[in-house]
């Protein structure tokens, strides 16, 4: 197909002639593209789920159950009682509400304070560094004081203990 200096080149034309010369440009298909809607993706929903605690299901179709307010711990400190039930459901439905991930970290991140070891029971040579405090705010008694606990008590009130270390 020959085509004169003064007629307008061919679609075809025009992409082997810049293919020629080294040009690549391409331009988009004259059809419209739908648009993404991640929000509705199975993996998204999912994901939102599993961040407030809720049930879900894996990629592989296993049901994870719903998070639930963990058992009082058996330490000395008897923190359960200390803290109490209204505290702990408090603490735990403003954990889960958050729902993100990035949330929950700094959240657990200003509850727990890491400091040097003070006292080291098996001797110079023991592999520990450093020893974790955990605390929590106090909602029953209307002051928000931050009342320290144990690990196992601040699991079972954010009962989230991978996050934890």
């Amino acid at each position: 197909m020959a085509s004169s200096s003064n007629a307008p080149a061919t679609s075809e034309e025009s992409v082997h002639q810049q293919q020629q010369y080294g040009e690549e440009k391409w331009t988009a298909s004259p059809q419209k593209k739908r648009k993404g809607s991640p929000s509705t993706w199975r993996r998204n929903v999912e994901k939102k789920r599993r961040d407030s605690g809720q049930e879900y299901k894996t990629y592989k179709d296993i049901t994870v159950q719903a998070r639930r307010v963990g058992p009082p711990c058996q330490c000395p400190k008897k923190c359960y009682d200390l803290v109490g039930d209204e505290s702990v459901k408090k603490i735990f439905e403003e954990y889960w509400k958050m729902a993100s991930h990035n949330a929950q970290s700094s959240y657990l991140a200003s509850r727990v304070t890491v400091k040097d070891v003070i006292r080291r029971y098996a001797g110079p040579d023991s592999k520990r560094q450093h020893t974790c405090e955990y605390f929590v705010m106090e909602w029953e008694k209307h002051c928000h004081d931050y009342l320290e606990v144990s690990r196992a008590s601040f699991d079972s009130d954010t009962a989230d203990t991978a996050q934890i270390k």
